[in-house]
């Protein structure tokens, strides 16, 4: 009862067995695990990967990449309170 609160808790390790190790093996598991579901949908993992990242790229390319047509219509703005006319 009588600890400190440094001396309650031990140091938070950046190498060995501490903290970047264990977010490693937790990244490693969760990759593992998409991999295994991919193998036991029937699709090859490669493939899948390479379609998904290839699939956001495009998305990303047609987003930002790709200028916008001069002529495209803009929304409509709505009318300020002054010009809405008698009250």
């Amino acid at each position: 009862m009588n600890k400190s609160i440094v001396d309650t808790g031990g140091p938070i390790s950046l190498g060995g067995n501490g903290l970047v190790t264990q977010l490693r093996n937790g990244a490693k598991g969760v990759a593992a695990r998409f991999r295994q579901n991919i193998v036991e949908s029937g699709r090859n993992p490669v493939s899948t990967a390479l379609g998904f990242a290839l699939a956001w790229g495009l998305f990303f390319f047609v987003l930002y990449a790709l200028p916008t047509p001069k002529d495209y219509p803009q929304p409509a703005r709505p009318a300020s309170p002054s010009s809405s006319g008698p009250a």
